[in-house]
């Protein structure tokens, strides 16, 4: 099922759903179930870190929501994922599968942390996943393994922002 040295990335206690090591089915399948493991644990942990930590919303500025909407949407995805890619590749090559997604996902944690700890911490475990995706797909091309984390990244962040245009 998983090649390339991928397998490293369940090692141990760390074995991550099997689906998520697997990228020869149709990528629709496995974005959206990504997508869903992605979201619904950050959505858990999202609530106990904003009780422990009650930061607010986080600050836009003066940006128009709707750019907010189309970048969190659009733009970050595809600009973190290219990003994140680049690390991926690096430290993979380095050190192996599962040091470059644990780091990557700690690394985008620290990064997001610093608008606020709240956002930092519930970052973690999305861009685990992201991280995860990418590195599976990258196999099949770096081109996939883009396509597929971004869409996962995507995916998640509309429904945050779905979620937080209901509840306002």
């Amino acid at each position: 099922m998983a090649a390339g040295g991928v397998t490293a990335i369940g090692m141990g206690r760390l074995r991550p759903p099997l689906f998520l090591l697997d990228d020869t089915g149709p990528m629709l399948g496995y974005v959206l179930r990504a997508w869903l493991l992605a979201l619904v644990p950050a959505v858990v942990i999202g609530s106990i870190v904003a009780w422990a930590f009650p930061a607010g919303v986080p600050n836009f500025g003066a940006m128009p929501y709707a750019f907010v909407v189309i970048y969190g949407i659009i733009g970050a995805p595809l600009i973190e994922t290219a990003l994140m890619a680049g690390w991926l590749v690096v430290v993979e090559r380095f050190a192996g599968s599962m040091i470059a997604v644990l780091s990557s996902a700690a690394l985008w944690g620290v990064i997001h942390g610093l608008d606020s700890i709240d956002q930092g911490l519930t970052v973690v475990w999305p861009f685990l996943i992201f991280s995860i995706a990418f590195v599976v797909w990258r196999r099949r091309g770096i081109n996939r393994g883009l396509q597929a984390a971004a869409s996962i990244h995507a995916l998640y962040n509309a429904s945050l922002f779905a979620a937080a245009t209901v509840l306002s």
